[in-house]
């Protein structure tokens, strides 16, 4: 589906208002929100990429790579180790100036913090960030999502519960999300389920 099929079908289902009433852009926003939303909640194998940063001996912090939206997981090339996703309320319970080779990470708004606190004395070491790429908004009629097909049904949801909520239609909106929600589960591929309880992890919080 296009841009433009889909905004024809949130149209009617919210009720066939006039632009006047709700505006094109309106619609857009609604749409690249609910794509947005999609890849927060679930790895999507097309949204996917990876980014290389070095590690640096005694530094914990690291830019989390612009190519990136939504952080999955994040990698110790050294020794192909895949590090625990972890929260504040554990890591701050423990010495966060360990040092060692790292085992847990950790987003912090634009970075993410790894722990133990990196130490080596010689050559060079690198992280790999895998996460949700930054998606383009769509905003010409035929632009089409960067979700496959398959994913298409769950974005015209996600736009139809904002519109609902946007309209003060809360029962509406209560509806909508729900069966988004529930789609949006059901779309998801046995090696997407897998991973997802797996110990790469999935931190979806976003600065």
């Amino acid at each position: 589906m296009t841009l433009d099929d889909m905004r024809s079908e949130l149209i009617l289902l919210l009720g066939n208002r006039s632009t006047s009433i709700i505006p094109l852009t309106r619609y857009n926003l609604w749409l690249n929100n609910a794509q947005r939303e999609i890849v927060g909640a679930v790895e999507v194998p097309e949204a996917s990429t990876t980014a290389t940063t070095a590690q640096v001996s005694g530094t914990a912090l690291y830019d989390v790579d612009s190519t990136i939206m939504v952080l999955y997981g994040v990698r110790c090339e050294h020794n192909n180790r895949l590090l625990t996703p972890t929260n504040y309320r554990k890591l701050y319970n423990t010495d966060i100036d360990s040092s060692g080779d790292p085992t847990h990470w950790m987003r912090e708004g634009t970075q993410f913090r790894v722990y133990p606190v990196p130490s080596f004395s010689s050559g060079s070491r690198n992280f790999t960030q895998r996460g949700a790429e930054v998606l383009t908004p769509m905003s010409a009629t035929t632009d089409v999502p960067t979700l496959s097909e398959v994913w298409h049904e769950c974005i015209l949801l996600g736009g139809e519960y904002r519109g609902w909520r946007a309209l003060r239609e809360y029962q509406r909106y209560i509806a909508a999300k729900n069966e988004f929600l529930s789609m949006v589960r059901s779309r998801r591929t046995e090696d997407m389920i897998e991973d997802e309880h797996s110990d790469f992890g999935i931190q979806i919080r976003r600065s």
